[in-house]
């Protein structure tokens, strides 16, 4: 798994720099060991891309936390940042839906978590199945924490900005390799179909992509962003969306659904 890394130093201080040893909040909001590997332009604000230590972590990628969700190993506290105001719920779930259906879950009334598919019904209570989580991720939730999902068009423009052909790692050239760029790629067709050329001497994979809403009111994760799900080589379920890092305006990331591993790439010339 390749990952983008920013080279740029930040001298401010007070501020982060890559390879930096730190502690950051996870997603449990527990202070955990990690080492700073990039910076991310998100929205105008700096954030900050962290490798855990902890290989066996659920998420060992943060792809874009903030400063104030990093402090200097054993160090002083800091401030959390400001509990974001509140945004208008999404409409309650329908009484017909079953299993089959696909919802997207919410921690609450407002914070989004993820979207997955209904297994199972119990009372007040639906077993969700997250999209691309392996069966140990399956978890009861509370009927009042499940809704409709989120949808997004294949003409929005966080989807057409995909269409086209993307470079991504750069790779041993074998006969397998996609001409444009002499490294693994993948070309996304407007019509709905894509093309992923793999490393490892893998022939290429050819699909229909499908669109994948982000879930309002989450804030990480393939579930923050509009984007597609394609398929690898052994049917794993990826997202690919745009990703704008700094210096590079016309970026994608491809990230495995459920893991943190992803590949960053570029549109190609």
């Amino acid at each position: 798994m390749l990952f983008f890394v920013s080279a740029l130093s930040i001298a401010a201080q007070g501020q982060w720099k890559v390879g930096d040893k730190v502690e950051i909040l996870n997603l449990s909001r527990e202070w955990v060991t990690g080492t700073i590997i990039g910076t991310v332009d998100w929205g105008g604000k700096e954030m900050y891309r962290v490798k855990l230590d902890d290989e066996n972590a659920s998420t060992v990628y943060f792809n874009h936390t903030p400063a104030t969700d990093i402090r200097q190993r054993g160090g002083q506290v800091v401030a959390l940042p400001p509990k974001q105001e509140p945004v208008a719920p999404p409409a309650p779930l329908a009484d017909t839906v079953g299993d089959g259906e696909k919802v997207d879950v919410y921690y609450n009334a407002t914070q989004g978590k993820n979207r997955g598919t209904i297994i199972g019904t119990q009372g007040n209570k639906y077993k969700i199945h997250y999209t691309g989580c392996t069966t140990t991720w399956d978890e009861w939730v509370d009927r009042s924490l499940v809704r409709d999902p989120a949808t997004v068009t294949p003409d929005a423009d966080n989807i057409s900005f995909l269409f086209g052909k993307w470079t991504l790692t750069e790779v041993a050239v074998t006969s397998y390799n996609v001409a444009w760029g002499k490294a693994e790629g993948i070309e996304i067709g407007a019509t709905g179909s894509y093309v992923w050329y793999q490393s490892g001497g893998k022939a290429p994979v050819r699909g229909r992509w499908t669109t994948d809403a982000k879930v309002p009111g989450s804030d990480s994760g393939t579930q923050f962003y509009d984007g597609i799900l394609v398929k690898d080589a052994e049917g794993q379920e990826w997202k690919a969306f745009k990703w704008v890092v700094k210096g590079y305006p016309d970026g994608i990331e491809v990230q495995r659904m459920c893991s943190g591993i992803a590949i960053v790439g570029s549109r190609a010339r």
